[in-house]
This record gives C-alpha cells, structure tokens and sequence, in this order.
C-alpha cells in the first residue's frame, strides 16, 4: 500500500511532528511505501538550517521515508500572523510541487497545525480515589484544558508481576499518594507505586560439600598454574642458559684447534728451523691440549651427573697420598701462568685416610687451582694457597689466590651451570662457567660441600669440605 502524509510540519523539526514520523516509520517497517510532503524545516524559532536554505524542493529519504520538502515562510513559534501566511505559501509551493509526484496512492493523510501557539505539558500519573490517571495540561491561546487517559492498575500490576517473578516471587505493589508512608528505595520511576517485599528470614550460610568442593578446586588450580608458571620459568631459564653455554663451549674450543692448526702447519712444513723456537711451540700444543682436554672433561664429567650415573668406586687413600698425586698436576697447570703453587698441610693429618673418589678430589682442586690462575693472573702476590685441615670429623682443603675477590652480585650466580656466555668469556677470564658448578655437584656426590669464602680485593678462596673415615695407617 502507498501512503502520502501532508504536513507543514516534520523532523528535523522538534516536538509534537515526532510523532508524524514514528507514524511513518511504523507503516514501513510493515512493508508499506510511505512518502511525506512537507516543508523546509524551520520549527519552533523560524530559523531554516543551512542546508535547506534558499531551496524551492528538495528529496531526501529518512529511515526508508521518502520526503518531499517545499519551500516556506520561515515563521517563529510566537508570531501566529506570520505562521498562518507560511501555512498559505506551504499549500501553494506544496500544491507546485505535487506535479512532481507521479505516483498514485491508495492512502492520503494531512495534518494542519493550529494557527494560534498551544503548550502541552508533561503527562504526569496521579490517583484519583482508587483510579490511576495520566493526565497533562494543554494551553491553547487563553484556554487551559486538562488532557486525561484511565489506566487499568490491576492488569498493569499484573504485567509487572509476571516479568520479574523469577527475582521477586513474592512482592506486591501499592498505590502511593501524599498520604502514604513513603519508601524511596522501594518507589518506582515512573509510576506512584512502591514494592512491598515480605519480611526476609535470615538463613546462616555454612560451609556445604558444593563450596568446600570448589574452594578445594580453586587452591588446586592456583597451585597447579604457580607450578605450571615456575616449570615454564625454570625451561626457559634452563634454555637460556644451554644456549649461551653452547656458544661458550663453541668459543673455547675454537682458541685451541685454531692453535693446534697452525702450530701444526708451521711444524710440518719446516717453517720453526730453531730447535728451542720448536720446543716453545710444542710446549704451546701440549698447553693447548690439556686445556681442551680439561673443558671436555668438564663437560662429560657434569653431563654424567645430569643422567644420575654414579662415580666411580670409592676408596680409602690417605692424604698424604692423594696429596702426592695431585700436586704436580696443580703446580704444572700454575706454573703455565707463571704462578706458584704452595701447599700447607695440618700436622698429624698426613696419615689420616678418606673414603673418597681419588680422581673426583683431583678434578674438584684443578678447577679450583685453575680458577684461581685464570681471575688472580694480574695479581701482584703470584702464589696461589692450597691448606689442609682439619675440623673435627671433617678434612677441609682450602684454595686461595690472592686476586681482586669475589662480588657479592657475581657470588649469587657463581654456583649456576652454563653461567657464562662467549661474551662474558672473551671480555674476562676463558671457559664456559660450568667448572664451579661441576665442583659443587662432585662435592656433594662425594658427601661434603664447597663453599665460597671471599672479601673485595682480599681474594678469592673456597673451601672443600670432605668426611673423614675412622681408619689409620
């Protein structure tokens, strides 16, 4: 069906015309061609907007409303001689205009506006006797009138009840006038009624099988996420730490084969004709290979730990004895930094023996002494200290240099596996800092500890601390 709407009046225009609109808009949404035939808009200060100003016709369409705008007499809401002369313009243009409208409609509806200014108030309920009431004043000219419309409380009261009966079961609504005792927090915003709730019985709330049940829930899935938060931490930590460690270990054995190449290659193609200059560059090699001889060492003897493969057998050894098979190696590795090795045993400890692994003691003091030659090399003191003690039912072999110390920073990570990076090692000391951390674990599989004991430019010095056997020779 097609609808025409004649009006002087429509929005974007305020106020009553509104209502014209949702009007429209209605007939629309039900499938219907709707077109307006109204005027430019200029209500209620006579004022036209800018973009219908100076038109004759304009179309336009709004929310599927097809509109056909002519021109007016722009008149403001206070001055009704002028309205009615726009009124008459708006039916001469309008009536021009229609000629452009070729359409046949089956329905034409046509509102006039009254000439004279008409106030209308706000619709406000109110109960008269038992009757709720919607009522507003209109003021049309020097006439008040009284606008009203009869509400059915009952079937209203019925309506709210039904759409919150799953929140409020059992409440009920009553009529509120000056006379009553008024609630605020119970009123309602739109009409002068207020709830009226039963008394609420205070029910002590325990703790039932369903809450324990999720409380023990929630303090299982707050520990499994910190479990599950710290097992990521530790793996990315681990990973960290195995990459730097691979370019470590990658660095430190570049140094040695690069010798190892060129030394070789001078040797073999008679480039070294002096035969001390030779001996110096075989003594190089020698070096050379005990120093990678040492990381791979390190290495197998930490990778071993890792899979939980046990050392080799323990034996009984008296000190003096494992004393005599160490030294040399110690000093020999102190001599290449020109360092000197200087042992000081406890009287009457010589003869004591201990059930231990020979070769593990030894590889935990070459780290030590090795250590100390490579962060004590510009120290002015060139010895290095290796003490014997002992402390009760313990032997306690102390190794001390006489360097720049240990910070307490460097102290916290000291201990850690894979803790030095290829930078780290080329702008200090060589190695792949696994060597303490190689000792600390060999000393703990043996039974005993190390332990660091360092000031700030005393030294560095760490402690060994093995069990003594009860036996004698």
């Amino acid at each position: 069906m097609k609808i025409l709407i004649v009006s002087q009046h429509f929005p974007p225009e305020k106020g009553a015309v509104r209502r014209i609109f949702e009007f429209a808009r209605y007939f629309v949404s039900k499938g219907h061609e709707v077109s307006v035939l109204t005027a430019m808009p200029n209500y209620p200060d006579g004022i036209v907007p800018e973009a219908y100003r100076g038109r004759f016709y304009i179309n336009e369409k709004l929310d599927g409303v097809n509109i056909h705008r002519s021109y007016v007499l722009p008149a403001a809401n206070s001055a009704p001689g002028k309205r009615m002369i726009g009124f008459i313009v708006f039916m001469f243009t309008s009536l021009l205009n229609s000629i452009r409208i070729r359409e046949d409609f089956d329905v034409v509806l046509a509102t006039a506006p009254p000439v004279q200014l008409v106030r209308e108030g706000v619709s406000q309920p109110l109960w008269i006797d038992s009757r709720l009431i919607l009522s507003r004043r209109v003021e049309s000219g020097s006439e008040t009138i009284v606008q009203g419309v009869w509400l059915d409380w009952e079937k209203i009261k019925q309506t709210l009840r039904r759409e919150v009966a799953d929140l409020l079961p059992h409440f009920d609504l009553e009529p509120v006038d000056e006379n009553s005792s008024i609630q605020v927090s119970r009123l309602l915003a739109t009409l002068p009624a207020q709830l009226v709730l039963p008394e609420l019985a205070m029910v002590p709330i325990g703790l039932s099988p369903i809450r324990i049940s999720l409380i023990f829930a929630w303090i299982c899935l707050f520990i499994a996420a910190g479990a599950v938060c710290v097992l990521l931490q530790g793996v990315v930590t681990l990973s960290e730490r195995r990459g730097a460690f691979v370019s470590a270990v990658t660095h430190e054995l570049r140094t040695p084969l690069t010798t190892f190449r060129m030394y070789a290659e001078m040797l073999s193609e008679g480039m070294v004709p002096e035969a001390e200059q030779r001996q110096r560059y075989l003594e190089t090699l020698r070096i050379e290979a005990d120093r990678l001889s040492h990381l791979v060492e390190n290495v197998l003897s930490y990778a071993s730990l890792e899979r939980g493969k046990p050392g080799k057998k323990r034996e009984l050894v008296m000190i003096d004895n494992l004393l005599s098979r160490v030294k040399s190696r110690l000093a020999d590795r102190a001599s290449q930094d020109q360092m000197e090795l200087v042992v000081q045993v406890e009287d009457n400890i010589c003869s004591l023996q201990l059930s231990t692994d020979s070769a593990a003691v030894e590889q935990i003091l070459f780290n030590l002494v090795d250590n100390a030659c490579k962060y004590a090399s510009t120290a002015k003191d060139r010895q290095i200290f290796l003490q014997v003690s002992r402390n009760s039912a313990e032997i306690q072999f102390r190794v001390q240099d006489k360097g720049p110390g240990i910070s307490a920073s460097e102290a916290k990570r000291l201990f850690r596996p894979f803790s030095k990076s290829a930078q780290q090692a080329a702008s200090s000391a060589p190695g792949v800092g696994l060597g303490l951390a190689l000792c600390r674990r060999l000393a703990s599989a043996l039974g005993g500890s190390l332990v660091l004991e360092s000031r700030i430019g005393v030294g560095a010095s760490f402690l060994l601390i093995l069990p003594q056997s009860s036996g004698k020779s």
